[in-house]
């Protein structure tokens, strides 16, 4: 049969077949081809890599970021000083018959290796019998001076002073600042903390125009549970004391606290006071947390 006896519909058909089969030829040239090409990119690369490998030293710097929460920076503050944060007791001596019995009459510091505590004045203001616990254990404390009945500095007995004695640095603190965060540490009842922020600092100018803080205000609400409390930077460090004032509460920064008592090493004559005077700390030397 010829192409002239075919009908159209047939070459139509015969069309769409010689297509197909071009097609799939055209296929299989192609995959041969590309079987038979030679391989370039292996010996390319291993060629690379000889020539920048062997006896070479590159250094890579990793950079991680670290998000520290306020909440950890808190409870770092307050895990730092809270050993050096005691009740001070005082047993009274029995009265008309009564039994001798025991109060807590403020929140104190532990101020120096030497055993020295600050404590507000408001029910320490002279010789008596004062102790706090540490653990099951009665530490016995000597009272030393009350300063404008303001503050009390009292000292650690020296046959009870403990051989690893936690304390805190009041030295060379650094300047508070308005809006800075802090945190109220106190141990009247029970140890406590309560957080809050330096709302307004109050100063004094002295005859030569300098200026010196005599008081922080916070917005933490004060009251007399918190007297002998601390107040304690972000930082960990003690920046004021709660004391009361005309049976008003508030905060002096713990500068003034540290240079009465230096004053006091210098000029003070107590005769109560006489045998532990020369131990208070010295100008200079730091009042350092002792290494756990």
């Amino acid at each position: 049969m010829s192409i002239e006896d075919l009908t159209k519909h047939q070459i139509v058909l015969l069309c769409f077949l010689i297509a197909f089969v071009s097609a799939v030829a055209s296929a299989i040239t192609v995959v041969t081809l590309m079987d038979q090409a030679p391989v370039t990119t292996s010996p390319t690369i291993n060629k690379i890599i000889q020539q920048i490998v062997p006896g070479e030293t590159r250094e890579i710097t990793k950079t991680n970021t670290v998000i520290i929460r306020e909440e950890d920076i808190i409870v770092e503050s307050i895990n730092e000083n809270k050993d050096s944060v005691v009740a001070i007791h005082e047993t009274l001596p029995p009265v008309e018959g009564a039994e001798s019995k025991d109060i807590i009459n403020s929140s104190g510091l532990v101020i120096s290796k030497d055993g020295f505590v600050v404590a507000d004045s408001k029910n320490i203001t002279g010789p008596g019998q004062y102790y706090y616990m540490d653990g099951d254990k009665k530490i016995s404390l000597e009272f030393v001076k009350s300063f404008n009945g303001t503050f009390s500095l009292l000292k650690i007995k020296e046959s009870d002073i403990p051989s690893k004695l936690a304390y805190s640095s009041i030295e060379k603190v650094p300047n508070p600042k308005i809006g800075a965060r802090v945190i109220l540490l106190t141990s009247n009842t029970s140890f406590s903390a309560l957080s809050g922020s330096i709302s307004s600092i109050d100063y004094t100018t002295d005859v030569k125009g300098n200026k010196s803080i005599t008081e922080l205000i916070t917005d933490i609400s004060l009251s007399l549970k918190y007297i002998g409390g601390i107040i304690v930077n972000t930082d960990g460090d003690v920046i004021g004391l709660v004391i009361t004032d005309s049976d008003s509460v508030r905060i002096i920064p713990i500068d003034i606290v540290y240079q009465s008592i230096l004053e006091y090493k210098k000029n003070g004559t107590s005769e109560q006071t006489a045998n532990v005077k020369d131990s208070l700390p010295k100008e200079g030397e730091g009042a350092q947390k002792p290494t756990q």
